[in-house]
């Protein structure tokens, strides 16, 4: 089993595919952080949400970091 991203046009938006069946898009929000965009009806498996969740996780990695440091500096 493979979560798979695909790159568009944009640097800023993601295809997710697992296996082969598409699943939606990540895209960079406003605030600066990924977030996922699910297509279509269905059914989502824990197994399935876990692995977008941790793609977002290391995605988001690099921005939660200037934020920690940002607070960090500026008490």
């Amino acid at each position: 089993m493979e979560l798979r991203l695909q790159e568009t046009e944009s640097e800023s938006n993601h295809d997710v595919f697992f296996n082969n069946r598409y699943l939606g898009y990540i895209y960079v929000e406003v605030d600066g952080f990924w977030v996922f965009n699910p297509y279509g009806d269905g059914y989502w498996s824990e197994f399935t949400l876990r692995m977008i969740a941790d793609k977002l996780e290391e995605l988001n990695k690099s921005h939660n970091e200037k934020i920690e440091e940002y607070f960090k500096n500026n008490k």
